[in-house]
């Protein structure tokens, strides 16, 4: 873990330049960015600035639900990256879909809390130890799987913090990587969105099977004009269609359907129909892709 190398961005103009440090190495402040063509990296305040200042606002100035929750950033993360809500909303607001980071930082911050809560303190090594937790999770988060299953497991450990016990540590970590908490975070994702964005489909009605998927047919398509993970995401029910005879079928929402059933009310739901070849892989890989989503499927036949 210690030997972990990330990347500083240094400039802009007249070429994009990076160095590169140790991971437990990155200044107080810099926060993670991603830049398509370049990767991954960190910023300083600064140039974050200038990156921002070369596009408009996406969104305009996001409800007070969203606002409540950058008041507990600034809170929460005030040692290790210190921003006032203003900044905190100005960042996000020029990111085409900024609630699936704002849904990561909830995560993050969901972390501190949990493990912080009993330094009431207001004495220097309280404030160093509730620091330390917060390093540490902004540390873990963009710790490779490789070194993270390490930590989880004893095997590594993580230099740098004074006031954490390898024990913790690991605690810490098994916590933040639980599979509830990415199944919490993804609903989170979806709640966001709609407070910013709306209650309909952020995409179409319907959609092939394939425009769900990259090359490799296993991960989401990132080139899309709508983001699957939001696409299915916001469906109440997703219906398969066979794309021989037009056989539709459920995926998801059973439960919809049969409280309608039940009820004999009208309901205002998203239903989206996906296409696909049912004599190939296409119904395993979006039943794959929904339980990954939304934690199960509804289709009966796997």
């Amino acid at each position: 873990m210690s030997s972990e190398q990330v990347r500083i961005l240094v400039r802009l103009k007249p070429e994009i330049e990076f160095y590169t440090v140790l991971a437990t190495k990155v200044p107080a402040g810099y926060l993670p960015l991603h830049i398509r063509d370049h990767g991954e990296f960190y910023a300083s305040p600064e140039m974050l600035k200038t990156i921002k200042q070369r596009d408009e606002y996406v969104h305009p100035e996001f409800p007070p639900e969203v606002r409540e929750i950058f008041r507990r950033f600034e809170r929460v993360f005030d040692q290790v990256y210190p921003r006032t809500v203003e900044e905190w909303e100005d960042g996000f607001r020029y990111d085409r879909r900024p609630w699936g980071e704002i849904a990561i930082w909830e995560w993050w911050a969901d972390t501190v809390e949990r493990f912080t809560t009993h330094l009431t303190g207001t004495d220097s090594a309280t404030h160093e130890k509730r620091k330390d937790v917060a390093s540490l999770v902004l540390l873990l988060s963009r710790t490779p799987a490789d070194n993270l299953d390490a930590i989880r497991k004893g095997r590594a450990t993580v230099d740098g913090l004074r006031t954490l016990s390898s024990g913790r540590i690991r605690e810490i970590a098994k916590w933040m990587f639980a599979d509830e908490r990415a199944r919490g975070k993804n609903a989170r994702r979806e709640g966001l969105r709609k407070l910013i964005q709306g209650e309909e489909l952020p995409g179409p009605n319907r959609v092939p099977i394939d425009a769900l998927f990259d090359e490799s047919g296993t991960g989401c398509n990132r080139d899309a004009d709508f983001d699957p993970t939001d696409l299915i995401n916001s469906a109440d029910v997703i219906l398969g269609v066979s794309r021989e005879d037009g056989h539709e079928f459920l995926m998801y929402g059973k439960e919809v359907l049969a409280r309608i059933a039940r009820t004999g009310m009208e309901e205002s739901a998203n239903v989206l129909r996906v296409e696909m070849d049912q004599e190939t892989d296409d119904l395993e890989r979006l039943a794959g892709l929904i339980t990954m989503l939304k934690g199960r499927h509804d289709y009966g036949g796997i």
